[in-house]
C-alpha cells in the first residue's frame, strides 16, 4: 500500500482556503480523492506533531478548527518522537528529583542537517525527515517556493521519496 506524508499546506482547509485560484482548484480536486482513497484504506495519508504544531498556530479559530480535524483525519506516523534522554534535576535538599524525558520531532539530525544544506527552511527539512524515517514513499506539497522547487536535488539525495502535489500523485495512481 502506498504511504504518503502530507506537508501541512496539503491538508484539506489549507487548499480549501485558496479554491478560487485555477491551480489551487487542480490540487482540491486531486486532494479530494486521495482522502477518499485513504479513508476507504486504499493508501495511506501520514501526518506529524510537525504537522500539529504548525497547525496550532493558526490565529483564525474556525480554520483552526478545521485544519485540527483534518490532521486528525490522517494516520500518525509510528515514529514521530525520538526521545534522547531525561532531564534529572534534584528538587530538594533531601535528594528529590524531577526527571522530565528530552524528545525531538526529528528522528534523524544528519537527514534533517542534509536536506537544509540543500536550502530548505528547518521546519520544511523537518517534514520530509519525518517521511524519510516513516519510510513514506511520497512526500505530499503544495509548496512551489521551497520544497518544489528544489525537488530533483531532494530526490537525487533520497531517492526513497518522491516529491509531488496532489495531482501529480493522484495521475499517478489512476493513469493505465
Amino acid at each position: 500500500m502506498m504511504r504518503g506524508y502530507c506537508d501541512t499546506d496539503t491538508l484539506f482547509h489549507n487548499t480549501k482556503r485558496h479554491a478560487d485560484q485555477p491551480e489551487v482548484k487542480t490540487e482540491l480536486d486531486a486532494l479530494t480523492v486521495l482522502l477518499a482513497e485513504h479513508r476507504a484504506g486504499e493508501i495511506t495519508l501520514f501526518r506529524s506533531r510537525v504537522n500539529l504544531r504548525e497547525v496550532e498556530a493558526t490565529k483564525d479559530a474556525d480554520q483552526l478548527s478545521h485544519l485540527l480535524a483534518d490532521y486528525e483525519a490522517l494516520e500518525a506516523v509510528p515514529l514521530d518522537e525520538r526521545h534522547y534522554g531525561n532531564s534529572d534535576v534534584v528538587v530538594d535538599r533531601y535528594g528529590s528529583v524531577v526527571s522530565s524525558p528530552l524528545v525531538s520531532d526529528v528522528q534523524d539530525e544528519k537527514i534533517l542537517a542534509d536536506l537544509q544544506a540543500l536550502g530548505l527552511k528547518r521546519r520544511d527539512a523537518e517534514h520530509i525527515t519525518q517521511a524519510l524515517c516513516n519510510h513514506c514513499e511520497v512526500f505530499l506539497t503544495r509548496d512551489y517556493d521551497s520544497i518544489i522547487k528544489i525537488r530533483n536535488r531532494i530526490e537525487s539525495q533520497f531517492p526513497e521519496v518522491k516529491i509531488l502535489k496532489p495531482s501529480e500523485l493522484e495521475k499517478q495512481l489512476h493513469s493505465p
